[in-house]
């Protein structure tokens, strides 16, 4: 007989930290005080905010979550092929920006669109700013122990746990954080594997 998982005995309706939906990773998202702060500086005409980090520490949601508060439409450049035409749209928000040749993230930066936000592994800030372009940069780090705390429990409660009613272990958080560090991408897996195991 197949063992019953943790999120089963608990009568969640899902492993909490299963693939989310973009509307629901933005809903869940715990963006980091650099970027909220630098939100408001971005009415300038023909500015950038450049989300900056390696893979895995959270630039994607931050785009998500920024594309819902921004009411902007977002892209996301492929890894093989050329680059999507741009929306017709003032604000445009383009995730993996260095997969773009240098001639794509040239056309970018000169483009009509009047505010960019780019997330990339690299910063481009060099290229954009030779456009034209005020550039303003955010480094994501992943989240920290408080935030990733925040962000577990915001998703218990999104798989339908009642308060206190599904209980992911503080000492199990601080050991997947102290192994992990920023890669929130990791954790999550680690966390999704925790939850498929007998209670």
């Amino acid at each position: 007989m197949r063992p019953i998982p943790r999120w089963q005995t608990a009568s969640l309706a899902h492993n909490p930290f299963g693939e989310l939906f973009a509307f629901d990773r933005a809903a869940l998202a715990v963006p980091c005080a650099e970027v909220a702060a630098l939100l408001p500086r971005l009415d300038g005409e023909r500015s950038v905010l450049e989300l900056v980090g390696p893979p895995g520490v959270g630039k994607s949601t931050h785009l998500a979550w920024l594309a819902g508060r921004l009411a902007a439409p977002l892209v996301r450049i492929p890894a093989r092929g050329a680059s999507p035409a741009l929306p017709d749209s003032q604000t445009v928000l383009i995730d993996e920006l260095q997969r773009a040749s240098w001639a794509e993230r040239q056309a970018i930066a000169r483009s009509c669109v009047r505010t960019l936000v780019v997330a990339a592994h690299c910063s481009h800030a060099v290229q954009l700013a030779s456009a034209g372009r005020r550039v303003l940069r955010a480094t994501i780090r992943g989240l920290t122990q408080d935030g990733l705390r925040s962000y577990v429990a915001r998703r218990v409660a999104w798989a339908g746990a009642a308060p206190g009613g599904f209980d992911v272990p503080s000492a199990l958080l601080d050991g997947l954080h102290t192994r992990h560090r920023s890669d929130v991408r990791a954790i999550e897996q680690a966390l999704y594997d925790w939850c498929e195991e007998s209670a």
